[in-house]
């Protein structure tokens, strides 16, 4: 049976009738929701809660530099921008400050100002995070100092023609980096 979407789009909204944390630490919190929609169907949601993050677009010369990281949930060594959090067991702390961090610990660099490029929700069909996209204008490179649970290889500085092209060869697969360079190509051309 084909769907047929109500004729009042609020009465399509399902109601949470119950919440449970299924698992926590201080970066994530999965909750399982059960759900009632709006012809009185139960349903069961999961959601990944986890703080919002900021993304940093290095740049200098009109290259943009992208860190190699081995990320563990996909087994493999991928290219990316610098990014990350903070957990969420202290006060609130600005992206913009987020992104300054994440820059001289991945890639080793300091930049003079942060420019705010845009946000998105990373994953809305199962996390409600958002991604927050700065563009760094950076000078001399220095060494990074990654936390301990991350894997970086040395940073490499590569021209948007580049970056396009490891995204088809599939070492950039990151999804964030790739929504990331939308807003920078938007950025310029005053979209």
């Amino acid at each position: 049976m084909p769907y047929a979407a109500p004729m009042d789009p609020d009465q399509a909204i399902p109601v949470r009738r119950s919440r449970r944390v299924a698992y926590a630490n201080k970066w994530i919190t999965v909750y399982e929701d059960e759900l009632t929609y709006a012809d009185d169907r139960p349903g069961l949601y999961g959601i990944v809660d986890k703080a919002d993050f900021a993304l940093v677009i290095p740049r200098r010369d009109g290259r943009l530099c992208l860190i190699r990281q081995y990320r563990y949930t996909v087994g493999a060594w991928r290219w990316e921008f610098p990014q990350g959090s903070v957990d969420r067991s202290g006060d609130p702390v600005p992206m913009a400050q987020v992104a300054a961090q994440e820059l001289r610990e991945e890639a080793g660099l300091v930049a003079a100002e942060l420019v705010p490029l845009g946000l998105f929700h990373e994953l809305y069909g199962l996390c409600p995070s958002r991604c927050h996209v700065f563009l760094a204008d950076v000078g001399e490179s220095g060494i990074p100092e990654p936390e301990d649970t991350e894997i970086l290889d040395e940073p490499a500085w590569v021209t948007p023609s580049e970056f396009w092209q490891l995204v088809r060869q599939g070492e950039i697969s990151d999804g964030p980096s790739i929504a990331a360079m939308g807003l920078l190509r938007q950025a310029a051309d005053g979209i």
